[in-house]
């Protein structure tokens, strides 16, 4: 009888823990960062994008100055009244066009991303230091960054945003 009365309280005591170990694990302190509003609304990224803008601005000018160009070409050729070997020198010219211009295209996008990429490491691990020192003031046990739903009231967006502004 001593021992089953033992084995019970022994039993009570296990759960009772195992209990006071969820209620502690569901009384957690989490947060919500969307990174993509961060890298959008910082000042620091718009300083980015600006600077991007600029040094890369003339040549997507170009870029479409010359997207338009073929364009205007291929209406022509195909309304203009053509001998087949004119009509055949036209298509010759306006693919060696078109291939021009996608080369320069993917040249201009490869090289935008990479210094778009360069610029925003930085400024990246800034974020996550930013994020990282709310987290250990405020007393946070968990900062999620991506997720398919998250209720508002965890969304600690805007002070990292805030935080980042004042840097």
């Amino acid at each position: 009888m001593m021992k089953t009365w033992i084995n019970r309280a022994a039993r009570c005591t296990v759960v009772l823990v195992a209990w006071g170990a969820a209620s502690a694990a569901y009384a957690q302190k989490l947060g919500f960062v969307d990174l993509a509003r961060i890298f959008q609304e910082s000042k620091q990224a718009v300083v980015v994008q600006e600077m991007l803008n600029r040094e890369f601005g003339e040549r997507q000018i170009k870029l479409e100055q010359m997207r338009e160009s073929g364009l205007a070409f291929k209406q022509r050729l195909e309304n203009g009244k053509f001998s087949v070997a004119e009509r055949e020198k036209q298509l010759q010219q306006m693919l060696a066009m078109d291939q021009d211009y996608r080369l320069q295209a993917a040249q201009l996008l490869e090289e935008y991303n990479l210094r778009r990429n360069e610029e925003f490491v930085s400024f990246q691990q800034s974020v996550y230091r930013a994020i990282q020192d709310l987290a250990r003031r405020r007393g946070y046990s968990g900062i999620i960054t991506e997720a398919v739903y998250f209720d508002p009231k965890y969304d600690i967006t805007d002070e990292v945003i805030r935080i980042l502004n004042a840097q």
